[in-house]
């Protein structure tokens, strides 16, 4: 197992691409974008999307929570990608990962 890791570069790409993507912090960027300061001042400190609501900006929220569930979509359900069942495992492992970090 550990052998089609090492030698399939595929694997590999979409592991470290599902790890990126991952990390992204939406409700962060989003305030900032909005002129709305630094999320983790306001409310719990999280970067989610009920404390992007708590800042009163509901379209915000939403599309916070709808780009946190694309990314879930994009490195849980894209297993086609490395075509084996251990890159669909490591896709959901990365994205984990990086949203724990």
């Amino acid at each position: 197992m550990i052998d089609h890791f090492i030698n399939n570069p595929i694997t590999f790409g979409v592991l470290a691409l599902s790890y990126l993507v991952g990390s992204i912090p939406f409700g962060y960027l989003l305030t900032r974008l909005s002129g709305k300061g630094d999320i983790r001042d306001v409310g719990s400190g999280n970067i989610g999307a009920t404390n992007v609501l708590r800042t009163g900006n509901k379209l915000m929220a939403l599309l916070t929570l709808y780009l946190m569930g694309q990314r879930v979509f994009s490195c849980s359900f894209r297993p086609s990608l490395s075509n084996s069942r251990l890159g669909s495992r490591c896709c959901d492992a990365g994205a984990h990962v990086s949203h724990m970090a």
